[in-house]
């Protein structure tokens, strides 16, 4: 049964084969008694045995392992309950420590002034030194935790913005969320109201990531990623942070080397977790923001906007993606109107925009500042804001578009 690391499923047909598997890693099934109508994973992960989110919340049971390639709840051996033991001890759940660091990583980009004005900010080497002193004085008091991660979400942090077209405001089902509680695998952390019909909800996003360490282990951890669902009159968008860290920052975050991220974070998946944690159904949430228009204006102000890339539709049959080379090895990347003016004339005489690469050349007066890049997704109604030299790009912004 030797074998290299891989992931494989457990089928558990009845109560009895979870009542063999907890006796596996040495626990005792005696909470699991007369509930046979309880499906087996939901009994595992009510029973109080195994790590939170040890288990995924489907159907099947999800086992890591590096030594074996299939499992059989009857009928153990060496090899099978090294497998089981192994996936316990291997399985990272969100520890104080790591959610500390998290925290102090997203408002590690408020910057070094920001920080400064807060309790223990001024103190430490690096930006994430600082931004862990001023998370660890914070304690015990969420409140302005999270007032600080709204912030971060008004201009600082690097995000993928998702807007819906309401036909009905959402305002009043986010004002009406249960601060505290935790629904699929989402917490709902504060709750703001700038204005009449304007709602705010900050959320904690658990998703599962894998990171292969320098031992060559895969280890599996929980991490949890704010994300902000804002209400509006006929809006609602979804606010997720886009994580694009390195190995490095990774191994300082989990204190262990890091060699490899083995599941990136996805900000579409965050943005489905979220909406569905709020329990509007499907049909209520509108249809997606149409940005094209937006986007071939941004893109025609070539006197203060570059154009990298852009991919539009051909008919109603396809699509063509135009992009400029370069951009490493020292090489500065040419701005599409300048090398490929051609290609730039049919990106934006195009009536439906699928994405395009852009950077803001000098501060406009829609919102957008000098060195701000963006990717936009106008049929999806998705931004993502990959750079920001300073605050308030991402709310302005915001704010002239729902104009």
């Amino acid at each position: 049964m030797e074998a290299a690391a891989e992931v494989f499923f457990v089928d558990f047909a009845d109560l009895a084969d979870v009542a063999v598997f907890l006796l596996a890693i040495g626990l005792t099934p005696l909470r699991l008694r007369g509930r046979p109508q309880i499906k087996p994973v939901t009994a595992i992960c009510q029973s109080g045995f195994l790590p939170h989110n040890f288990l995924t919340s489907h159907s099947l049971c999800l086992i890591r392992s590096v030594r074996a390639t299939r499992f059989s709840p009857y009928g153990f051996h060496n090899d099978a309950l090294q497998c089981v033991r192994h996936a316990v001890v291997h399985w990272k759940p969100d520890s104080m420590a790591l959610a500390e660091n998290l925290n102090a990583f997203w408002i590690s980009k408020l910057g070094a002034d920001r920080l400064a004005q807060l309790p223990g900010g001024s103190t430490g080497r690096s930006s994430l030194d600082k931004a862990l002193n001023v998370v660890r004085e914070l304690k015990k008091d969420r409140e302005t935790l999270y007032n600080l991660l709204f912030e971060g979400f008004d201009g600082y942090f690097h995000q993928s913005v998702f807007v819906r077209d309401l036909k009905k405001s959402m305002a009043s089902t986010l004002a009406n969320l249960e601060i505290g509680k935790t629904v699929k695998d989402v917490e709902w952390w504060a709750i703001q109201s700038p204005k009449a019909h304007h709602v705010r909800v900050l959320a904690g996003v658990r998703r599962q990531m894998q990171f292969l360490t320098a031992k060559d282990v895969g280890e599996w951890y929980v991490i949890t990623i704010p994300v902000m669902i804002e209400a509006m009159p006929s809006l609602l968008r979804v606010r997720t942070l886009t994580v694009q860290s390195t190995p490095t920052t990774w191994s300082e975050l989990l204190g262990k080397e890091i060699t490899r991220i083995l599941t990136p974070l996805v900000d579409t998946e965050l943005h489905d977790q979220a909406l569905g944690a709020t329990g509007v159904p499907v049909g209520d949430l509108g249809e997606m923001v149409d940005y094209s228009r937006h986007a071939v204006e941004l893109m025609k102000d070539t006197a203060n906007v570059n154009t990298y890339a852009g991919t539009f539709a051909v008919r109603t049959v396809g699509q063509t993606r135009h992009a400029t080379g370069g951009g490493g090895l020292g090489r500065k990347r040419q701005p599409m109107h300048v090398v490929m003016s051609t290609e730039f004339n049919e990106l934006v005489g195009s009536d439906r925009v699928r994405q395009c690469e852009i950077d803001v050349q000098k501060d406009l007066d829609i919102g957008l500042l000098a060195g701000t890049a963006l990717v936009i997704y106008p049929v999806e109604g998705k931004i993502v804001f990959r750079k920001m030299l300073s605050g308030g790009a991402v709310d302005a912004f915001l704010a002239y578009l729902a104009r």
